[in-house]
């Protein structure tokens, strides 16, 4: 199965997001209990309209299953919901002594009416998310075998329990009562949700590639797009019974094992080509078909990024973004966010121009203005986890520009899909599921700010900046302002600061005990 996500079903940007620790002990079952429409884009902005028309943020589940079975993209793993409370008065309360699951699960929701209408396709979509869930590390696995629920067996770690058992509701409806037996079981093969016919592929040596769809993808490099191709071929071979099929680890690298998986469908699609499931993934994915470089052999995968890449190589030099960020009037501070990140390790080859833009829009150009101050020494707004607004305990405090910027970077790579050495002691923001979440600049809108224009600025600041001419050469290079020379000793361990404070004080001391004895 393909996860649908919240860009290809055109749902609007939550007003508000907080991240929850992962990976989540509970996973519960729910019902929208809504009205199928006319398509799983117009399901989930419908529930998404009604969560905002009663104050939400956002669709208050993680998940939705369509009234077709397709898995869509709610709120995402590892985003605290608005699913599961338990009221005031009866028995959960009593029993549990908890009021707010929200922050320790997730919760997965069924299109419709669960007391009227349930079909297997949406059972076994209910059983692919907690395998992926559990998978992505985002959910915590079972510590043993599901007991059979009943009113008041508490819900198990990594296990679907209802939204009954912890709120006095009908919820989830009596037919995913009924079915939560199957929904706790492990897909076995021939199930994902959909029938397809069998494929013979005991004999592959006659195939003939000519006329097979030519898609490239360079070999070696993460993506957010392997990873879902990988997912999906993982998911044929179960329900084909076919090893040829399997890609290796899900880890988002087009290699060997995943190059032999893909050619091996390919040639399923050839003797069966009404299947049509490579090119439902391609348009699900929005990926370009198009010719590779000479280097690239022809049935190789490439992925044709629809946006700007995050991790690509710096187009301007530190000279234009200082000149950019003057021409803004940013704050003198700024100038020093500008150098730590031209300065920093940047082992994965983020866009600097990228991530000047990005600080420029979290700092104001450094002139800050919010709860967020210089001192903190964050270029971009990056939280602690478990944050709950925007207070300024709610984020990190950097020793110096440099361990800020060095954080910023290893975070963007993480979105990119690319682990940095000590990443988690690095990135206090570092998450697993975090990995691959966009590729491109466009794509953290809604994701590292909750604002529908934040990755469109980015781009658009990071023309500006690659656009502004090269300032001339400094006449004296060797000369150092005094008020960056003071930052930077403030920046580091000596704490200047504190040390001339100290001196004043005793030369002070030193002249009045000279006055008083002459």
């Amino acid at each position: 199965m393909i996860l649908v996500d919240r860009s290809t079903l055109g749902l609007r940007a939550p007003t508000r997001r907080s991240e929850m620790t992962v990976p989540a002990p509970f996973l519960f079952a729910h019902h929208t209990v809504t009205a199928p429409q006319a398509t799983d884009g117009a399901e989930a902005r419908n529930v998404q309209r009604i969560a905002f028309s009663r104050g939400f943020a956002d669709i208050s589940y993680s998940f939705l299953v369509s009234s077709r079975g397709t898995p869509l993209e709610g709120r995402g793993a590892g985003i605290r919901g608005a699913h599961t409370v338990t009221k005031a008065g009866g028995r959960q309360l009593k029993q549990y002594g908890r009021r707010n699951w929200n922050g320790i699960s997730h919760a997965v929701s069924l299109v419709g009416n669960s007391d009227r209408e349930l079909s297997d396709a949406q059972v076994n979509t209910f059983r692919w998310f907690r395998e992926w869930l559990i998978e992505t590390g985002a959910q915590r696995p079972p510590d043993g075998p599901w007991k059979p629920w009943r009113p008041g067996v508490a819900p198990q770690h990594g296990y679907y329990a209802p939204h009954q058992e912890v709120n006095a509701t009908g919820c989830p409806g009596a037919l995913l009562i009924a079915r939560l037996g199957d929904l706790n079981t492990p897909l076995a093969s021939g199930e994902n949700g959909a029938t397809r016919p069998e494929l013979d592929l005991s004999d592959l040596s006659d195939v003939d590639l000519e006329g097979l769809p030519e898609v490239y993808v360079g070999a070696g490099e993460y993506s957010q797009v392997v990873v879902y191709l990988q997912r999906f071929l993982h998911w044929r071979a179960v329900q084909y019974g076919r090893p040829e099929f399997e890609p290796g680890p899900i880890d988002g690298d087009y290699g060997p094992a995943t190059v032999a998986a893909m050619k091996a469908w390919r040639y399923a699609l050839y003797l069966a080509p009404d299947v049509g499931e490579w090119d439902a993934l391609v348009k699900a994915r929005s990926i370009a078909v198009r010719d590779g470089p000479d280097t690239i052999r022809p049935g190789d995968v490439v992925v044709v990024p629809t946006g700007t890449p995050i991790v690509a190589e710096t187009e301007a030099t530190r000279g234009q973004a200082l000149a950019w960020a003057e021409s803004k009037n940013a704050d003198p501070v700024f100038a020093d966010i500008v150098a730590a990140l031209y300065d920093a390790p940047n082992e994965h080859g983020v866009n600097l121009a990228g991530a000047v833009a990005q600080s420029a829009i979290e700092t104001g150009l450094g002139h800050f203005g919010g709860a967020l101050t210089a001192e903190w020494r964050n270029t971009a707004g990056m939280k602690i986890g478990g944050h709950t607004g925007d207070k300024p305990e709610d984020f990190y405090r950097f020793l110096n520009w440099a361990s800020g910027a060095d954080a910023q970077l290893t975070h963007l790579a993480l979105y990119a899909g690319l682990e940095s050495e000590n990443g988690p002691t690095r990135d206090p923001r570092y998450a697993p599921w975090v990995k691959g979440q966009s590729t491109t600049w466009e794509g953290l809108s809604g994701k590292w700010a909750m604002t529908d224009w934040y990755g469109d600025r980015i781009v658009e600041w990071m023309a500006e900046i690659v656009g502004t001419p090269e300032p001339p050469p400094d006449e004296h290079p060797d000369t150092v302002k005094v008020e960056t020379l003071i930052r930077l000793f403030e920046d580091s361990d000596t704490a200047f600061g504190a040390f001339a404070q100290t001196w004043e004080t005793n030369v002070a001391a030193a002249r009045a005990e000279r006055a008083t004895s002459t």
